[in-house]
């Protein structure tokens, strides 16, 4: 008997050891997880945006911003392919002006067996054959016409980090209403007209609109090429001289920091002191509101 269950224990050590060995691996692993976007989420609809990436993941939906724009390509209508302008085809679809941000609501979907061109709003979109991923815009079945903005029209920019001027060109002078807090970060090229690759929050220091850290809602005019930019250095902000660009703004406050020296005030005299310390007290309390110079303690 004894002899019978040492057999048993070695065969079914064999057994077991048999079965390590025969037993492919993927048994033993987990199955990965797939991660899908959060609803919550919104991306940019930039250069670093793939919807690519999306493929194989179900219909997901994503919350997008957009910047109405003509630049770009755009293949079908209605349901688009997945490797175009997000910025561009939202114009197509009705669901953005040209030249106004806006977050919208796509839903990725399967690859379709062909795509149909058409022309709305403005936009040319063009046929494609059989391909491996599209996305739709979530707004319903309705063709929505969306007039571009055009000069004169004020559009306000929530983020200033979404905003990229050289997608105005060509569109006027449009006013742009922006929330913008001074900063040293960027580079800046232009004097009173600006490039429009410059840096606006480092630009509306150097015009003077805003002080460092300082939050303030700005209006900008967009403007057409300049034949040439003046650098200076004001407000602590160096700009740099540039040839001719296709784009620049300007800021439309009117009034503006200045660097200017601060004056010396003249003291009061023995006699009139009592009088004319009050007098000076109130003139440093108007030079404080009115001019932000801070050197009259």
């Amino acid at each position: 008997m004894k002899k019978y269950y040492n057999t048993l224990k070695v065969f079914i050590i064999v057994f077991v050891l048999i079965s390590l060995i025969i037993t492919p691996t993927y048994a033993w692993e987990t199955e990965p997880v797939k991660t899908y976007a959060d609803d919550n989420v919104t991306i940019k609809a930039d250069d670093y945006l793939n919807l690519q990436e999306y493929r194989g993941q179900g219909e997901i939906v994503l919350n997008l911003i957009v910047m109405g724009r003509v630049n770009g390509n755009v293949w079908g209508t209605g349901i688009y392919t997945d490797n175009q302008d997000e910025s561009r085809a939202a114009v197509h679809a009705g669901i953005v002006k040209v030249g106004v941000p806006k977050t919208v609501e796509i839903t990725l979907l399967p690859g379709q067996s062909s795509y149909v061109g058409s022309i709305q709003n403005g936009i040319e979109s063009y046929d494609h054959a059989e391909y491996e991923g599209s996305f739709k815009f979530n707004v319903g079945t309705e063709t929505i016409v969306t007039p571009p903005a055009t000069s004169g029209d004020i559009i306000t920019i929530d983020d200033v980090y979404y905003l990229n001027l050289l997608d105005y060109r060509g569109l006027g002078e449009i006013i742009l209403s922006v929330e913008v807090t001074g900063t040293t970060d960027g580079n800046v090229w232009g004097t009173g007209v600006y490039t429009d690759d410059s840096g606006i929050p480092k630009a509306a220091v150097h015009a003077g609109i805003v002080k460092l850290g300082e939050t303030k809602r700005v209006q900008i005019t967009i403007l057409p090429a300049q034949i040439s930019f003046e650098g200076t250095t004001k407000n602590g902000i160096e700009s740099y001289d540039y040839g001719g660009a296709d784009g620049s703004f300007k800021f439309n406050d009117d009034v503006q920091a200045t660097d200017k020296p601060t004056p010396t005030p003249t003291p009061p005299s023995k006699s009139d002191e009592s009088l004319s310390s009050e007098v000076f007290a109130e003139g440093v309390i108007m030079s404080w509101q009115t001019k932000g110079v801070l050197g009259y303690r």
